[in-house]
């Protein structure tokens, strides 16, 4: 490796370029694998699609869903641009178009405000398998990790954390059981 390719690699670097390589952390925290079905609501990024979708290969299903057809539109074609095969859907996160427990994992990368991770998780419960997991991305710090732990909790997910933070990101990791127990 030379000189250029190990300035160009730099973390600094990266950083001034806007290139934050924040989707490929999520990913590694996520840890989606081969055949694993993941589901990512919302975030508008579709570097983050193909990062959390990428080691699925072709036996797994990535999907995206966006409130927005417009962004809907923008990360199908980042996703698919990164050679990753994603479906992505238009449509509301409080009733999400998906079937009973069809995801392994779902992504959740924080919205603006805890009411609205709230309105989010509450039909994520119902596509998430049990046993799946529901992850909830945010900013360190903001919100409390209390709160999101509390709202992963009341939308029927067990066993919520705070997992790890990381480069100004919190990962919050939680698991769904077989019956939803609000708490």
């Amino acid at each position: 490796m030379g000189f250029f390719d190990v300035f160009a690699n730099n973390v600094f670097v990266k950083r001034l370029r806007g290139q934050t390589g924040h989707a490929d952390l999520i990913a590694q925290m996520v840890g989606t694998r081969l055949g694993d079905r993941v589901l990512v609501i919302g975030g508008g990024d579709g570097r983050l699609v193909a990062a959390v979708g990428a080691p699925t290969g072709l036996t797994g299903r990535v999907t995206a869903v966006e409130s927005d057809a417009a962004v809907a539109n923008r990360v199908e074609v980042a996703a698919t641009s990164a050679g990753v095969l994603v479906e992505v859907e238009a449509a509301g996160f409080d009733r999400l178009p998906f079937e009973d427990a069809a995801f392994d994992v779902a992504i959740v990368p924080m919205p603006a405000t805890v009411e609205s991770l709230a309105a989010s998780l509450v039909d994520t419960w119902r596509v998430v398998r049990t046993g799946g997991r529901a992850m909830v991305v945010a900013a360190a710090g903001v919100p409390e990790s209390a709160r999101v732990i509390a709202v992963l909790g009341h939308a029927g997910f067990r066993a919520a954390r705070l997992l790890s933070e990381r480069d100004g990101l919190a990962f919050y990791e939680s698991s769904r059981p077989a019956s939803r127990n609000r708490g």
